[in-house]
Formats: structure tokens, sequence, C-alpha cells
């Protein structure tokens, strides 16, 4: 099967394609939205700057890469209902993000988040933040 055309990539099942590392690296995919049983994203965000939605919501996911700072073109980022996911203070380096959403049992390195991470001022694109079911006390304190 030639997928070299494929600009959306929508998975929905218990396990993750064999090959999402393959189709991720395709330069022409605009839009992930994975939902199964990934933990661990197996991509470089250095690798897939292309992307620019990124939906891993009902996942199992721990955490996002470091290299999630380089999707420079990622204007929205779905990451709702992950338990014990750990947000990363790369997120501040998504300087096209317009829209964030986040659930469930966020964490940092030091455990449960009460507040965003102070790098998410620098998100000056930023129109929509989703953050619900979370320890994260509202509004955000380290906001300006």
């Amino acid at each position: 099967m030639n997928l070299h055309s494929l600009i959306e990539l929508h998975w929905t099942s218990k396990v993750a394609p064999k090959n999402l590392e393959v189709l991720l690296y395709n330069n022409k995919i605009r839009i992930v939205d994975i939902k199964c049983g990934l933990q661990i994203i197996p991509f470089d965000g250095y690798q897939c700057l292309h992307i620019t939605r990124l939906d891993l919501s009902n996942c199992n996911l721990q955490y996002l890469p470091n290299t999630i700072g380089a999707l420079k073109n990622l204007t929205v980022l779905n990451i709702l209902n992950n338990k014990n996911f750990q947000l990363s203070p790369n997120i501040g380096l998504l300087s096209s993000l317009s829209e964030l959403r986040v659930s469930g049992g966020v964490q940092n390195e030091r455990g449960i988040m009460t507040e965003v991470p102070s790098t998410l001022h620098k998100l000056l694109n930023l129109r929509v933040l989703m953050i619900r079911n979370t320890s994260i006390s509202m509004p955000p304190q380290n906001i300006e």
C-alpha cells in the first residue's frame, strides 16, 4: 500500500499501527488523530515539522517527547484524557499553537501539577486553552 499522498491520519484502535513512525515522517501528513493504547509517541519532533494538528486524546500517553517544541507549525494540540500525563515545559516552544486541550492526571517531574508550565506565557497565538479534571488551579497564576 502506497501512503505517500496521505495528508491526514485518523487511527482509533486498541493498538498503534506498527509503522506509525514511518507514517508520521511522511512530510505530507498535516493532521494526526490517534486514539489507541499508545504510551509513548514514537517520533522525533524534528522529523515531523509539517504536522499542524495533533490529537492524542484518550490514549495511555505518559508524556510528550522534549522535541515537541520543534513542531513550529503545530496549531492544535489535544491531549485530553491521558492518565498520569507529564506536561513538558517545552510546550512553550510551540510558537504557532492556537489551541491546547489538556485533562486528566497532569503531572510534572515532581508529581501532580497544580499550575500550568511557566513557559505557557510564550504561546502568543494561543486562543483556546481547555484545562479540565486536573489539579491545576484556575486561573493560572503564572500567566500574565
